[in-house]
C-alpha cells in the first residue's frame, strides 16, 4: 500500500503551530534538516509530538536529520524517535 502526504518541516519550536495546526492532509514530519538546528529542539521532541497530535494532524512518517548513517549523531536521533508508537 502507498500512502501520500506532504513533507512538512520546522526549524524551531515556535514554527510548530503555524506549520501543523491547520493541515487537512497527512504529513511526513520533517525534523530540522541539519544537526545544528536539530540540536536545540531534540530535548523537546515529546512536547512537539504532543502538540502535533493535539492538532489532529495525521503523521505518516518522520524524516530523519541529515547526517551520514554511520555517524554517531545519526544513531543518537534514532534512539530518540520513539514518540510515535
Amino acid at each position: 500500500m502507498i500512502h501520500f502526504g506532504i513533507r512538512q518541516s520546522f526549524d524551531n519550536i515556535k514554527q510548530v503551530e503555524d506549520r501543523y495546526a491547520n493541515l487537512s492532509a497527512p504529513v511526513e514530519l520533517a525534523l530540522p534538516y541539519y544537526w545544528d538546528i536539530y540540536k536545540p529542539v531534540r530535548g523537546h521532541l515529546t512536547e512537539i509530538a504532543k502538540k502535533i497530535k493535539s492538532y489532529g494532524t495525521q503523521v505518516l512518517s518522520i524524516h530523519a536529520v541529515q547526517a551520514p548513517i554511520t555517524d554517531e549523531r545519526f544513531k543518537e536521533w534514532g534512539k530518540e524517535i520513539h514518540i510515535y508508537p
